[in-house]
């Protein structure tokens, strides 16, 4: 049986925060349309694209939780994939409504703490498969069993 890089407590935390993450996007669209300088994936919904564009940036979240729960070794990849889709969302933005960008780039910061805390919690592989480290045998001769 294989070790689950990611242990269920993880989980729970990363799902949640991605899931905070996706509540400030919504929190966020709905405050920039308030103002009058919406998001550029904020349209009109009558436009015949609105409704994918509005989607972009929700893409991230929901890998990032389907990866967690069903790949755990690609979470964190996908998860910083994900990171560097808020951010290029963010960065399309600034020209155009710069306090929103901040407020995006501050969201993608957010989901970059989350993924480098899940990278943080994977288990590091000391040596490659079949190899043992040069003083392992020192070890084993005095004794010292690993």
């Amino acid at each position: 049986m294989t070790r689950d890089p990611l242990g269920n407590t993880l989980r729970i935390v990363v799902t949640a925060s991605w899931v905070l993450v996706t509540a400030s996007l919504v929190i966020l669209a709905t405050a920039s349309r308030t103002i009058g300088k919406p998001a550029w994936w904020v349209t009109d919904l009558d436009f015949p694209v609105g409704p994918l564009l509005v989607a972009v940036p929700f893409v991230a979240p929901v890998a990032a939780v389907i990866a967690t729960w069903r790949a755990p070794r690609v979470a964190t990849i996908v998860q910083l994939l994900g990171v560097a889709l808020l951010a290029a969302t963010a960065a399309l933005d600034v020209a155009h409504s710069p306090a929103v960008a901040i407020a995006q780039f501050l969201v993608a910061g957010c989901a970059l703490l989350v993924s480098i805390g899940s990278l943080a919690a994977r288990p590091v592989r000391r040596t490659a498969p079949g190899i043992t480290p040069a003083f392992a045998n020192d070890l084993t001769d005095k004794g010292v069993r690993s």
